[in-house]
């Protein structure tokens, strides 16, 4: 009788446990969804800045110019 309810109590342990995980797996599979689209969005924000135009755009806001001749080092 005793190795019943012992048996009784393990396998609603087991059965907690596996819909316990299952739940777990659901949050995890949520928060990569998420995640994905946040990539996608961050790679095209970064080739969006890439492009030559707006690299041109940032420079000239954040002051620079173009180097006078003779100023250019080119590094083999």
């Amino acid at each position: 009788m005793l190795g019943l309810v012992l048996m009784i109590f393990y396998c609603s342990w087991v059965n907690n446990k596996i819909v316990t995980r299952g739940y777990r797996l659901n949050d995890l599979r949520k928060v990569e969804k998420h995640l994905i689209e946040e990539q996608g969005k961050l790679e095209a924000e970064l080739a969006t800045l890439k492009r030559p135009q707006n690299l041109a755009y940032l420079a000239r806001q954040l002051g620079l110019k173009e180097p006078r001749p003779g100023y250019k080092i080119v590094i083999p």
